[in-house]
């Protein structure tokens, strides 16, 4: 469980010295030249790293990094050279690795001899795979498990045993290719040569479920599915022009990255969700995929559509307390490797979040102010009642009317909030305060979703509900500007302690606030202020903790 807890991954994708790529829940991360050799680098599909090592040797030497040619979030040319021994410090030899990954990888090695003279070079890579859990592979804890078999079949394999069944990762080449334990070499061109093209598949299956590869060897990039699903995506965007081409640049930027966090449902043909970031989120999370479907409105409304229905076929129907779930509580985490599964007691799911549920009642609301159709409203009344049943029996811990979070066992996230770092709600004096915690923003969040749901309920036409949430409602930003309010600061509280006493530290929970609506007219104007003020704007942006705090 320990996996559950936020951490810092790699360079996100084209940033730092590693590079990675991505499809849905595919992705891999490798150095500048596309070898994968160690720490974090690899091919992951549903949380397991399917490669562990993918080492190009040219005539036993190692290729030196040029450049990086982005052709996608899903594939990239690597280009290098083979450093000369001696000589001219300008190199003949070229090496060209075009790299697709989705649902494996497939990868084209093109070595090009500028020379005047002919050259005969073998290629050789070397493979391994550990079928590690990613989240072994993030704490440095990843040991090798696969078994490396050769001569069976057109390939080199690896196995691993899983409650499913073999996983089996097979790597194949389509030239002439000699195989050897966690090698593959292929033979050298004849003399008169100046290129020589190896093209290598990375094939998986799991359990009795053969993995169909989203780009093959041989087929044109442009027609691969991935790519046709991104040509797709673009095609649907609204058309964006300003007279500021540094607006223009980050609004053509965010809509690629978008495109490129979404991840497609294989047992829901037409439903896709966006992940919450690349490389070590690319799965649903609840908050995440909530709020990031929200402000993706303005650009299509589906995203928002198969994240409600995603998280709705998810939504608890037990107590698990190793899980966390609850009837009627948003998943906080979804995760697919069977190394996970075990230790969350045969479920994929983590539910220690205390804000996925309201904003999920939240999003509904927002989908029906935008006008979609009624009866694709319709579909998510039944969860959000069973949602706002949550808030009531699991969420409000105490009948104190906030919704307030502890970990349900020691394994479990320590805050449940937007900030889930350990450590993260804490005094002026900078002593952490104590669970159960009531955040002032979750309480922004469930007012709001009773109002959202008093918009439902006048929608359907259902005017004794309208009165029940309306006053809910109200109820509920009264208690809260009277109970959070820290009168000598002249700012909310970011939440009350296990003694319901104020957590008063300054931070940037009160922006959430402002934005659901339960902040009193006549404080919304200090609340801004505050945010603006020194200790809380740095030039940048609003910090999460004023810096004198």
């Amino acid at each position: 469980m320990a996996g559950w807890n936020a951490d810092v991954g790699a360079q996100g994708i084209g940033g730092g010295p590693e590079v990675t790529l991505v499809d849905g829940s595919t992705f891999a991360v490798s150095d500048a030249s596309g070898d994968i050799n160690g720490g974090v680098h690899g091919l992951y599909l549903f949380d397991t790293r399917m490669l562990s090592q993918f080492v190009l040797r040219v005539a036993k030497h190692a290729v030196e990094a040029l450049s990086v040619e982005y052709l996608g979030p899903f594939s990239a040319t690597f280009i290098s050279r083979l450093r000369p021994e001696d000589g001219p410090i300008d190199a003949p030899i070229v090496v060209l690795r075009t790299r697709s990954v989705g649902n494996g990888m497939s990868e084209s090695i093109e070595l090009r001899n500028y020379a005047t003279t002919a050259a005969a070079l073998d290629l050789e890579l070397a493979v391994g795979v550990d079928f590690a859990s990613v989240f072994d592979v993030k704490a440095g804890r990843a040991v090798q498990q696969g078994r490396s078999t050769s001569g069976r079949g057109p390939g080199l394999s690896f196995v691993q045993q899983m409650p499913s069944g073999p996983w089996i990762v097979t790597v194949k080449a389509a030239s002439d290719t000699h195989y050897a334990p966690a090698t593959l070499t292929a033979l050298p061109p004849g003399t008169d040569e100046t290129r020589l093209r190896w093209r290598v598949e990375i094939d998986l299956q799991t359990g009795a479920r053969v993995i169909e590869l989203a780009h093959p060897c041989g087929v044109p990039i442009e027609r691969a599915v991935h790519a046709t699903r991104l040509a797709s995506w673009r095609s649907s965007l609204p058309a964006f022009s300003s007279n500021d081409p540094t607006l223009e640049t980050a609004v053509a930027r965010a809509q690629e990255d978008l495109g490129a966090l979404r991840v497609f449902d294989p047992d829901h043909a037409d439903r896709v969700v966006v992940a919450a970031g690349a490389p070590w989120y690319m799965t649903l999370f609840g908050r995440d995929s909530l709020l990031t479907a929200w402000m993706a409105l303005l650009t299509q409304q589906e995203l928002a559509v198969g994240v409600l229905q995603a998280l709705a076929d998810l939504q608890g129907d037990n107590i698990n307390p190793l899980t966390e779930e609850e009837p009627g509580r948003i998943a906080h985490e979804v995760r697919y490797d069977q190394q996970t599964s075990r230790m969350l007691g045969g479920r994929n799911a983590y539910y220690g979040t205390v804000d996925a549920t309201p904003l999920f009642v939240m999003l509904v609301g927002e989908l029906a102010r935008w006008g979609v159709a009624r009866e694709r409203v319709a579909q998510f009344l039944p969860h959000v009642d069973r949602a706002l049943a949550w808030i009531d029996q699991f969420g409000d811990r105490d009948g104190d009317g906030y919704i307030e979070y502890l970990a349900a066992t020691e394994t479990g996230l320590r805050n449940q909030g937007w900030k889930d770092s350990w450590d993260a709600i804490r005094y002026r004096n900078g002593d952490i305060a104590t669970a159960p915690l009531a955040l002032a923003e979750v309480q922004g969040y469930v007012y709001a979703a009773y109002v959202a749901r008093a918009e439902l309920a006048e929608l359907f036409e259902n005017p004794d509900a309208v009165r029940h949430w309306q006053a809910r409602a109200a109820a509920l930003k009264q208690r809260f500007n009277r109970d959070f309010w820290v009168e000598e600061l002249g700012w909310y509280a970011m939440a009350l302690d296990a003694d319901k006493q104020p957590v008063d530290a300054l931070a940037s929970n009160i922006g959430h606030c402002l934005w659901s609506g339960i902040v009193d007219d006549d404080r919304a104007a200090l609340i801004a202020e505050k945010l603006m003020s020194r200790p809380m704007w740095n030039g940048w942006g609003i910090r999460t903790l004023a810096d004198d705090e």
